[in-house]
């Protein structure tokens, strides 16, 4: 009966705050992505420095997030060191190592892994798809040139048609020359 007289804008409830694990993890979570936003507007120096303090801090075992780090440098498109498949092996692996030791960064490694991946089947798509365009092409210059050919002799056999034709009608004014010359005479 007492909830009943409370309105809606009476009370604010708010949800409990999360554990500091998850808030810690979360945070991490957080600043993973921010990295990945900023390693895409690095130029290609200070991607190389970027790497070499991730390559060089990291001699053993990479940690889950370091290995994260690592693959969003690897897959830069203007990195100088651009190299997916690489980085889609260190996520697998890590995928593998830390799948039950902390979710919340396998699931970021598996979400990363998934578009990386998708990337380069486009890309090897993109490369199959500009072959049969280069073959595509080159067949149809083939035929253009073909057809030039072809175009060619046909204008070479009008001449010949045109002059056998100015040859044939000369025979038959000669013939028809003869032929009334011939019946003049007596």
């Amino acid at each position: 009966m007492l909830a009943a007289g409370c309105r809606a804008t009476d009370v604010a409830v708010e949800p409990p705050p999360p554990p500091p694990e998850t808030a810690s993890t979360a945070r991490e979570l957080a600043e993973l992505l921010r990295y990945g936003n900023t390693v895409r507007e690095l130029d290609s120096r200070q991607l190389e420095e970027e790497y070499q303090d991730l390559a060089l801090r990291n001699t053993a075992v990479l940690s889950s997030e370091a290995v994260i780090k690592l693959s969003l440098l690897l897959s830069a498109p203007n990195a100088p060191f651009h190299d997916i498949d690489q980085a889609t092996r260190f996520l697998r692996d890590m995928i593998e190592r830390d799948r039950f030791r902390e979710p919340e960064h396998t699931d970021l490694a598996r979400l990363l892994y998934n578009l990386m991946s998708e990337r380069v089947y486009a890309a090897s798509e993109d490369e199959t798809l500009a072959m049969l365009l280069t073959e595509a092409r080159d067949r149809n210059e083939a035929l253009s040139d073909e057809l030039a050919e072809v175009r060619a002799e046909l204008a070479s056999e009008r001449e010949r048609r045109q002059t056998l034709q100015g040859q044939l009608d000369a025979l038959k004014e000669l013939e028809e020359q003869l032929s009334l010359d011939g019946v003049e005479r007596p």
